[in-house]
């Protein structure tokens, strides 16, 4: 399972969501597009998966800076 594409999409379009004020909304990304913005997680998860189920998706909180992710 790989959202290598969606990943990328997400970093392509960063700086414009965060221009257009979406900081701690969370994008819902398929494929080479931001498909739209949602202000709950659990939201923007619901709907991807009624839109694009079976398929990979993916739900992003926008942030100006990234999480440092400490691996054990």
């Amino acid at each position: 399972m790989s959202l290598e594409r969606e990943h990328e999409t997400y970093l392509r379009e960063k700086s414009k969501l965060l221009a257009e004020g979406k900081v701690g909304r969370y994008a819902l990304i398929f494929g080479d597009k931001i498909d739209s913005v949602w202000h709950c997680h659990s939201d923007a998860l619901e709907v991807g998966y009624e839109k694009f189920y079976p398929k990979q998706f993916m739900v992003r909180q926008i942030n100006e800076k990234e999480p440092v992710l400490q691996i054990h």
